[in-house]
């Protein structure tokens, strides 16, 4: 606030007439927000008097940036906004230019990239194939203070070694040098992990799917990513140039809504995605957007495609026949997503070593069931005892966070020695 402030007054602005937009994750309790909330009124009152905050889900301001400058437009059509960060997912359904559902898992960026269920980076497929690389790089083109951070950060997480591989591309004296330090373009070259930023891709628009035909919901025209874990997308696809990736993303969609209906999506990402968040807030009457609480909605994950409005369970009565219908559920995404192959080759179009097909499909199906256990207990113990509430999210995603883990290690280690 102090810096807003110096900057306020550095451009001549009047403070008194300064208004602030903070955002929350849509994830977060309505008691916290208030909390937060009051702790942004308290201090904004201290250093800008008489100015006016409001308080916005991050989730809801990037559809306004698109509206706005990217000619996309909720009207009759529906529109889907995607917040991939690191350790959520948010999706914003929009129809006649307001959000009419809101879903969130945690289920993003540090699921293809982390240590799934307590792992660590020697079991991380990624660091893996990747440290001694950028290691060798590094010292070979005397990067010595890079270097000293690489082997400090190494005994971390798997999440922050990572975040350092994509920093690099950007630090200057990488640029200075002409250091070929793009972790990005490594990845979007790969064509043996390439699989695992397909899986990660196709789950999200599957559940969606899933989502919005439980709901009566029309199939989107347009899909809209944000945050910046919307940017493995691209790695997903190789490059900027998204039509494979539209027709993929239809194909998901004919898959769900069943029949031949040819659906045509189109995906749209900037070159900045966390950026557009902070711009579509300025686009927006906050008033207007009304309590998200109202529009919140999950979907169990199960193959009865229900949600928690339908079918109210809490996590102190989840039993075996729900466990057991996920994990079919799961196994129906691993068989729809390969079944898309024989209608769009996955090695013509995204450049994936198809020689392991089957093995992919038995890696991500084999432990199932221990996974969602140990992703359920993982939840319900972060809710430190309070288990008498409906399901917050889906749990359609709890095995696939360890599944990821798991195929990135072995596709290293095992299918391609």
């Amino acid at each position: 606030l102090l810096l807003i402030r110096s900057k306020v007054l550095f451009n001549n602005g009047d403070i008194n007439k300064t208004e602030l937009i903070w955002f929350y994750p849509s994830s977060m309790d309505p008691g916290k927000i208030d909390q937060l909330e009051g702790i942004w009124n308290k201090y904004f009152k201290k250093y800008f008097k008489e100015g006016k905050t409001s308080k916005l889900s991050e989730s809801i301001a990037p559809y306004y940036y698109y509206q706005n400058h990217g000619n996309v437009i909720a009207g009759t059509d529906t529109v889907v906004s995607i917040d991939i960060g690191g350790g959520t997912s948010d999706v914003v359904i929009f129809q006649k230019e307001k959000p009419i559902t809101l879903t969130s898992a945690r289920f993003a960026a540090n699921s293809i990239f982390g240590d799934g269920y307590g792992g660590s980076p020697n079991n991380n497929g990624f660091i893996v194939k990747y440290q001694n690389k950028i290691a060798d790089l590094l010292n070979s083109n005397k990067l010595n203070d890079l270097e000293r951070t690489f082997n400090q950060i190494s005994k971390k997480k798997s999440e922050d070694l990572i975040a350092f591989f994509f920093s690099l591309e950007k630090n200057k004296t990488v640029i200075r040098e002409k250091v070929p330090l793009s972790f990005n373009s490594f990845l979007s070259t790969d064509n043996d992990l390439k699989i695992v930023f397909i899986v990660f891709y196709s789950s999200i628009i599957y559940h969606i799917a899933n989502l919005m035909k439980a709901k009566g919901i029309n199939a989107p025209t347009n899909i809209l990513f944000s945050g910046t874990g919307s940017k493995s997308i691209l790695i997903t696809n190789g490059s900027d140039k998204l039509e494979n990736l539209n027709k993929f993303t239809g194909l998901i969609f004919d898959k769900v809504f069943e029949g031949n209906k040819k659906h045509k999506v189109k995906i749209n990402i900037e070159p900045n995605p966390k950026e557009i968040t902070c711009k579509g807030g300025l686009e927006i009457d906050v008033d207007t957007i009304g309590d998200i609480e109202d529009i919140k909605s999950v979907l169990l994950g199960n193959t009865e495609k229900s949600t928690i409005n339908e079918n109210p369970i809490k996590y102190n009565n989840i039993d075996d026949d729900v466990i057991n219908s996920v994990v079919s559920e799961v196994y129906n995404f691993i068989d729809v997503l390969f079944s898309i192959d024989d209608t769009m080759n996955f090695k013509r179009y995204f450049g994936v070593n198809s020689a392991h097909f089957d093995s992919y499909k038995t890696i991500l199906k084999e432990e199932t069931l221990n996974l969602l256990d140990t992703g359920l207990r993982r939840k319900i113990e972060s809710l430190n005892g309070n288990t008498n509430i409906p399901l917050e999210e889906s749990l359609f995603f709890y095995p696939l966070v360890g599944a990821l883990n798991k195929l990135s290690y072995k596709i290293v280690t095992e299918l391609n020695k």
